[in-house]
């Protein structure tokens, strides 16, 4: 049978007590050490919680102007600002500055904010296409999330609503909300 060790010995006391005699400052050293990393750790991410704070509220600010409707021009420049600073939401920021500049008739500016927008492509074309951009829609018949928006599109392009258009989109969409829309065209 293995002889069990006994921890409380005066021979392994000895032995600690001179490892942490020896070794004492580094011990010390290298518990500070850690200290001052994980509050330097919390010191940055309580800065950036802050700026990012800063940010959300003007964004919050600046959408409780558009639903009241008392935006301006300068508004939506500063908003691109904000876009420009935060590539974290920039493609998001860049679609709503160019729906406000679109309200503004301010074309010009919404754009080059819509043809390299990566993150909400589709939706970007087709604001461009709403503004009055030559897009070829034939591209999302197939795929994307708005097709039964792009059928729509189609449809209403050659300015000959007939029933054969409305029944297929019926039968292709039938939950969609543009169906009553093609239904008050034709009449």
């Amino acid at each position: 049978m293995a002889k069990k060790t006994n921890i409380s010995s005066p021979l392994l006391i000895d032995k600690i007590e001179k490892y942490l005699t020896k070794n004492y400052i580094f011990i010390l050293s290298t518990i500070g050490i850690i200290i001052i990393i994980i509050f330097s750790f919390q010191l940055i991410n309580s800065f950036l919680d802050k700026k990012n704070k800063k940010v959300y509220n003007k964004l919050g600010n600046y959408e409780i102007s558009v639903i009241n409707g008392s935006f301006t021009i300068d508004d939506v420049d500063k908003l691109v600002s904000i876009a420009n600073e935060h590539k974290s939401i920039r493609d998001y920021l860049y679609l709503k500055s160019a729906i406000l500049y679109s309200k503004l008739d301010k074309t010009d500016k919404a754009l080059p904010l819509l043809e390299n927008n990566k993150t909400f492509n589709e939706l970007s074309i087709s604001l461009l296409y709403d503004i009055g951009k030559d897009i070829d829609t034939n591209q999302f018949n197939t795929k994307g999330n708005l097709k039964s928006l792009w059928a729509y599109r189609n449809i209403l392009a050659d300015n000959k609503i007939t029933n054969e258009e409305i029944n297929s989109f019926k039968k292709e969409y039938t939950t969609s909300q543009l169906l009553s829309l093609l239904e008050n065209w034709q009449e």
